[in-house]
């Protein structure tokens, strides 16, 4: 039952993670894996000793080292991270300063090559917040040698790190401190007793950032924000108020509706879907899009639910429609009674903490991370006019009753290319997310992905799709590893959107390999096709351009 309340299910993806750091970690532990659980993961978790990550990095026979974990987590803090530096700023000339800074940069170089040799793990490295005191005073924020553009400089030589080593990405500690609070993340008492610089109140809020960055890695980030209207998006009930009577875009709490908008329209333009789950009538809601103050249009929203349904039950048809899964949808809605409705139907949504006061929820939306992505692809961005396009197919499909008659007037393009370094972010996301039609459901990190790029071993290709109403992306990986004697299928995937069109034959035609019901045959553990007994024939209705392929 408790492993059920917290969120642990049959489906949670096992994940290793270390916590090490220059300040002591051990009261993160406990937070951290309720974090991770409620991202959907089921971890286990290495803690570091104090201010020894260099040395259990660099210790081949350290537990960090021997466990290989799926995510490394270093934190840092100012204060231990410049010791020797600070506390005698003034005295210290400036060359001494800067020698000690480059050693201590050259340090970590150091620890994150170790790491990228010879373990499988990603890094995420802290940087260091900017104090709020100086032994300067207020000369520091004018000086050319002050702490705070030493810490800034800092900052930015551990950002270039990141972009060194493909496996590492920063959190930014700095901006985290800066909302909370430089002042009260650390309980002074507990700094000097212990060196425990995230105080017990504040370490579930770190917690949440840093497993969001996890939950990126893997796919977990939620994709799709369903929302309310009436007193959600805007003050007041259309029904009852019209467009004329409701509140958006004039007024403290008019400005805090805009707010609440353009948030979301962040959100839209950075790949997440928006719907619309509301208790109303389509011809009161419609008019408000063309409100003068209202942000958001009705283009922005892929699905749109306004009738006196369960919202239940809405959210199922939202999730049908889509065809993403409820564990990746949000939900934003002023009334509690529907809230504590959806968490106890759809317990897999994540519904949306709605402040007392509206006014807040814009901050609230700003600092939610349950959206965000490390890596945005050009397909991500136009999610949401996908989803538009496909509902053009679809009223399009209706007119046909030849499923071959509709297919070819659908003028359909297959590109066929290499892996490049301009797709390979996007053929690693594919790998990591696609689960539907993934025939061996390997997963593969960008780095490895990248040695296949440069391995003779490998051949990788990605597909791309377009037609009369869109362009799909890239929607499809295969990857060949060459076994001397034949060309094995290390990989193949095809993500959803576009199934059902005779893509995925098509596109295992190019790559001359199919599976048993396309003429393959079992032997030894692996299918075989011998294509002297055997050719594929091609999709008619699907043009195939071919860029550098062979």
């Amino acid at each position: 039952m408790l492993r059920e309340k917290i969120g642990i299910f049959s489906g949670n993806t096992k994940i290793e993670v270390a916590l090490l750091g220059s300040y002591t970690l051990n009261n993160l532990m406990e937070p951290m894996w309720f974090s991770l659980v409620q991202k959907g993961f089921l971890p286990g978790i290495i803690m570091g000793q104090y201010n020894q990550y260099v040395q259990e990095i660099l210790d081949e026979n350290s537990e960090i080292r021997k466990a290989n974990p799926d995510i490394i987590f270093i934190l840092l803090d100012t204060e231990t991270f410049l010791e020797g530096v600070l506390a005698d700023f003034q005295n210290l000339p400036q060359e001494e300063v800067i020698e000690s800074v480059d050693a201590k940069i050259s340090y970590l170089k150091t620890v994150l090559s170790a790491v990228k040799s010879s373990m499988k793990s990603r890094v995420v490295i802290s940087n260091l917040s900017l104090p709020f005191y100086s032994p300067l005073g207020l000369r520091d924020i004018n000086s050319d040698y002050g702490v705070k553009k030493l810490v800034f400089g800092i900052n930015g030589m551990i950002s270039s790190l990141a972009k060194e080593f493909d496996n590492v990405t920063v959190f930014d500690f700095d901006s985290f401190a800066s909302y909370y609070g430089k002042k009260n993340i650390t309980d002074d008492k507990y700094w000097h007793i212990g060196r425990i610089y995230i105080s017990n109140e504040f370490a579930a809020q770190l917690c949440s950032q840093l497993s969001q960055i996890a939950a990126s890695y893997y796919g977990k980030a939620k994709k799709c924000l369903v929302v309310d209207l009436d007193n959600t998006l805007w003050g007041g009930v259309i029904g009852e108020e019209f467009v004329d009577g409701i509140q958006l875009g004039e007024g403290p709490l008019g400005e805090a509706y805009s707010g609440i908008q353009r948030v979301m329209l962040d959100f839209h333009n950075n790949g997440v879907i928006l719907a619309i789950n509301s208790k109303n009538n389509m011809e009161d809601v419609e008019p408000v899009f063309s409100h003068r103050n209202m942000v958001l249009k009705k283009d922005n929203f892929a699905a749109i639910k306004c009738n006196w349904d369960d919202k239940a039950s809405n959210f199922l048809e939202i999730s049908k429609e889509l065809n993403i899964g409820l564990d990746s949808m949000a939900y934003l809605d002023d009334n509690p009674i529907e809230r504590e409705s959806i968490k106890s139907k759809l317990p897999q949504v994540y519904v949306i903490d709605f402040p007392e006061d509206v006014t807040g929820l814009p901050g609230v939306l700003k600092t939610l991370g349950i959206f965000d992505l490390l890596k945005i692809s050009k397909e991500d961005k136009k999610r949401t006019q996908m989803y538009l396009e496909e509902k053009k197919r679809n009223e399009l499909k209706e007119k046909f009753s030849s499923l071959n008659d509709y297919l070819f007037d659908l003028g359909m393009v297959l590109e066929v290319e290499k892996l490049n370094d301009g797709n390979i972010d996007r053929i690693t996301q594919l790998i990591n997310k696609t689960n539907q039609f993934n025939l061996r459901t390997k997963r593969y990190s960008k780095e490895e992905v990248l040695h296949f790029m440069n391995s003779r071993g490998f051949k990788v290709y990605a597909a791309s799709l377009k037609d009369k109403f869109g362009d799909f992306g890239i929607m499809g990986v295969i990857i060949l590893e060459n076994k001397k004697d034949c060309w094995f299928i290390d990989a193949f995937l095809l993500s959803c959107r576009a199934m059902s069109r005779g893509v995925e034959k098509e596109f295992l035609r190019q790559a001359l390999h199919l599976y048993r019901e396309l003429g393959f045959s079992y032997d030894n553990g692996y299918w075989w096709l011998d294509l002297r007994k055997k050719q594929m024939e091609n999709v008619k209705w699907i043009k195939v351009v071919l860029d550098a392929y062979n």
